[in-house]
């Protein structure tokens, strides 16, 4: 099943990619990525984004103080995981270090 397993890893890498791409659009400071997941450098604010994730039913991994690792899977969950980051990120504060410079 090799030709499957490294299908599915290119998908997978592409859906990242284009997911980190489109959150940096939103105005996110996104690390480049190796593995399955995008990165949100969420600071202070990361519990309340990590609720604001669980809310929209969405399970992400939330690091206190650090971060959120928000893993990449199916295609359906791309669009919902962009809207609620989109509303994290608007309530940053200038010079926060999840968004990227103006």
């Amino acid at each position: 099943a090799e030709g499957e397993l490294r299908a599915r890893v290119a998908e997978i890498a592409a859906r990242r990619d284009d997911l980190a791409s489109r959150l940096r659009e939103q105005g996110w400071r996104v690390p480049d990525a190796q593995g399955n997941f995008v990165w949100l450098p969420t600071g202070a604010e990361t519990l309340d984004a990590g609720a604001a994730f669980e809310a929209a039913g969405l399970i992400v991994r939330p690091f206190a103080g650090d971060g959120i690792r928000v893993s990449v899977g199916e295609a359906a969950s791309v669009e919902n995981v962009l809207r609620i980051a989109a509303s994290i990120v608007e309530g940053l504060p200038e010079g926060h270090a999840g968004r990227a410079l103006a």
